[in-house]
């Protein structure tokens, strides 16, 4: 199944989620407080640094219904982990 989430992390810690979970099949920023043109002319440092908004299409096992709302990256491994221990359980 997949749904269409969103992620407040740094850039950095959704590059490191999209690497070690292979569930993350697309992200991108999708910050309302930035336009394209101002996330091109942020410093490095400020870039680096800012928890932005992503929208991300993530893949996980079969659900009652997809997941919906915005999650940090721990929130969102928390959750799946308690859901997959919930599933062994039955």
């Amino acid at each position: 199944m997949e749904s269409h989430i969103k992620i407040k992390a740094t850039v950095q810690e959704m590059r490191e989620f999209f690497e070690k979970d292979s569930g993350v099949r697309y992200y991108e920023i999708k910050d309302k407080r930035y336009t394209q043109a101002e996330l091109d002319a942020m410093s490095n440092e400020k870039y680096n640094s800012e928890v932005f908004t992503f929208s991300v299409v993530y893949r996980h096992m079969e659900l009652g219904k997809p997941l919906t709302g915005v999650f940090t990256i721990v929130g969102l491994t928390k959750k799946m982990d308690a859901l997959r221990k919930a599933r062994h359980l039955l």
